[in-house]
């Protein structure tokens, strides 16, 4: 019984913090519109041109349009890596 419990204790905080950090990516997925800057989860940096439930089309530069699948892009924050360096 006492492994069990100890099992549980360990396991329920890490699926809490699983599950709250999907759905802030995922409003932040949902806050996007077209021409906002984003970046893929491979490294990709482009505009956005149009977004459904499973597909985005991102413009990479001129004359490159890509599909990838909405769960794997996040909105741009240029500010963040600014902050980063000054602090270094």
């Amino acid at each position: 019984m006492m492994p069990s419990l100890l099992m549980m204790l360990v396991f329920v905080p890490i699926l809490f913090l699983m599950f709250r950090r999907n759905k802030t990516e995922k409003d932040a997925r949902a806050k996007l519109k077209k021409g906002d800057r984003i970046g893929s989860q491979s490294g990709l940096v482009g505009e956005l041109m149009e977004m459904d439930d499973r597909f985005a089309k991102v413009k990479l530069g001129p004359g490159n349009t890509v599909t990838m699948l909405t769960s794997s892009i996040q909105p741009l924050d240029p500010v963040a890596p600014a902050k980063a360096a000054r602090t270094t």
